[in-house]
């Protein structure tokens, strides 16, 4: 009889380490790791310069976009994380993308520089407008301006009156006026005289909106 009670009891001990066992397996904190990347994009940037042809533009490098990466370390008890921490943090600031364009004739100098905004295909045409014999309000623009080169005409429904603008073909302009026939995707070039105005035409050009930096 007691052989007998002396084996059920070390039954129940095994049994009971078996659970103590496998309680100990299943609360084992398991720690795991995971990267998090955040991609950084690199800007496009205009610069006046002396050594830009009007309307055209210079590339003097090209950008690379940058990065950021974390690692996470992650502690897990059956299944549940009971902590999460960043362990490592790469950062790779990005490249810009420089063009120069040549200078304008607002004042503005070499110290300026722009960010590109909103790329738009328009419709362009020139005109010119001496003081006196054009009926744009005697050579002026509608917000008050002499007319003249780097004075362009859009609709201010597209672009806002006043917005810096690099114009493919023609150069750095602003957006002072407004025409009756300047609807939607168009825009009107202001030239120094009606033969410049009259050989650009009508042609199909893309539109940079500038932000100053």
């Amino acid at each position: 009889m007691r052989n007998c009670s002396t084996r059920a009891f070390a039954t129940v001990i095994f049994a009971l380490s078996a659970v103590l066992a496998l309680a100990g397996t299943t609360s084992k904190k398991i720690i795991t790791y995971h990267v998090v990347e955040r991609k950084l994009p690199a800007h496009v940037v205009y610069q006046f310069s002396r050594r830009a042809y009007r309307g055209r533009l210079k590339l003097v490098h090209e950008g690379k976009p940058g990065f950021i990466k974390k690692v996470f370390e992650a502690v897990s008890v059956r299944g549940k994380v009971i902590s999460r921490k960043m362990v490592r943090e790469e950062i790779i600031k990005p490249t810009d993308t420089v063009y120069l364009m040549a200078e304008s004739q607002m004042g503005l100098t070499s110290r300026h520089q722009f960010d590109r905004g909103r790329v738009l295909h328009m419709v362009a045409t020139g005109y010119a407008a001496p003081p006196g014999r054009f009926h744009r309000t005697w050579g002026r623009t509608c917000t008050g301006m002499k007319a003249k080169f780097g004075l362009v005409a859009v609709d201010p429904r597209v672009i806002p009156l006043g917005t810096l603008l690099y114009v493919e073909g023609y150069g750095f302009a602003k957006a002072e006026d407004t025409g009756g026939a300047i609807k939607g995707h168009r825009i009107d070039l202001c030239f120094d005289t009606y033969s410049e105005a009259d050989r650009y035409g009508m042609k199909k050009i893309t539109v940079y909106e500038l932000k100053g930096r």
